[in-house]
């Protein structure tokens, strides 16, 4: 007999480490996953935790070993963000701490469920006006009517209404406004935009913002 084993995958908060290198099979295993939070095995469908969560890094692009993520796969992510090197004080730090197996025995608790699922309540029950709704409309249209990028989808769009609401949320505000929209483009369109294989995040962030100043 054959008995189901639980991967990796299958936890709350993933993190993809270096997901360019990992070969295009195992990319698109994420598809369904990151869509719809089940994973079908032998006719079986097994559902992911509530808070299912994918975070990935990529390697900068001309390095042998990459796998480029396709155009699907992309708009699965709702944000793309350049991290960079850390300062000379995290990076010193870094230098002076312990193992990060050390590190990580030592991890507390900071948010439970029960305060999550309240936040997220919250965030989700902010206010968004047609008005900023037909903006994002707006930037939908115009990108697939723009020859020189990749048409946004639908959901980029509610991408954008979900994440504005955090934005707020976090701001300390009960509703949207286009200033919220104008901010986030670039990190939740500019990698969307963008054939993959021209990937790189400043021309993506240069390329919403020429979108939004002719909108």
């Amino acid at each position: 007999s054959f008995e189901f084993h639980q991967g990796p995958i299958f936890g709350e908060l993933i993190l993809a480490d270096e997901l360019n290198r990992a070969p295009p099979k195992t990319q698109s295993a994420l598809l369904q996953v990151m869509e719809e939070r089940t994973i079908s095995v032998e006719s079986h469908t097994h559902k992911l935790p509530d808070y299912y969560t994918v975070i990935a890094t990529q390697n900068p692009n001309l390095q042998v070993g990459t796998f480029t993520l396709p155009e699907s796969q992309l708009d699965r992510f709702s944000m793309k963000l350049k991290m960079g090197y850390p300062d000379k004080e995290s990076t010193i730090e870094l230098l002076k701490s312990e193992s990060s197996t050390q590190k990580l025995a030592s991890i507390n608790t900071i948010l439970s469920h029960q305060e999550l699922t309240r936040i997220q309540k919250e965030a989700h029950a902010i206010t968004i006006k047609d008005s900023v709704l037909e903006l994002i409309y707006n930037l939908l249209e115009l990108s697939r009517t723009h020859s020189d990028v990749v048409s946004l989808s639908n959901r980029c769009g509610l991408d954008m209404v979900s994440t504005a609401k955090a934005w707020a949320y976090i701001q300390k505000r009960d509703y949207v406004i286009p200033d919220d929209i104008i901010h986030l483009f670039p990190y939740i369109a500019g990698h969307r935009m963008i054939h993959p294989e021209q990937s790189d995040i400043d021309y993506e962030h240069k390329i919403a913002r020429e979108l939004i100043e002719k909108l």
